[in-house]
């Protein structure tokens, strides 16, 4: 999928939430700026109802917590301070991995071979400064 646009990409989140389930993990990898923040800030608030605008990024806290509109909870993890899976481990957050929530992750890399149960996983690349493109996998 190809993005043109702040909206398009946010109407892409919205298309994605509604197929979204309790248990599903999506693993979004692209480089800094390609968009994974304000993808997952779109499902989110899709989700939600909260407003994408006061929807903020984990990078210092590694994870934020959100009861949905029918009260699961979306995990957002953005890992890009950490080195490897250890510091995933160290901090407790394997447990997340494995509870019922929909979970969003930004750099999964970090975790990679943490990843081991089926997952989705979603590459945002910048073609220029306006358009991203979206593989799914």
């Amino acid at each position: 999928m190809i993005s043109k646009s702040l909206l398009e990409t946010a109407q892409f989140a919205e298309e994605t939430a509604k197929k979204l389930t309790p248990g599903t993990l999506i693993a979004l990898y692209g480089t800094m700026g390609s968009g994974k923040t304000t993808f997952a800030k779109g499902i989110i608030s899709f989700l939600t109802e909260i407003q994408e605008e006061t929807i903020t990024s984990p990078t210092f806290t590694y994870m934020h917590l959100y009861e949905t509109k029918t009260k699961d909870v979306v995990c957002h993890f953005d890992l890009y301070r950490l080195n490897n899976s250890e510091d995933f481990l160290m901090a407790g957050f394997e447990e997340y991995l494995h509870a019922p929530y929909i979970t969003l992750i930004e750099w999964p890399e970090r975790i990679e071979d943490l990843l081991i149960m089926p997952h989705k996983k979603i590459v945002l690349s910048v073609i220029d400064e306006e358009t991203r493109s979206f593989s799914c996998s």
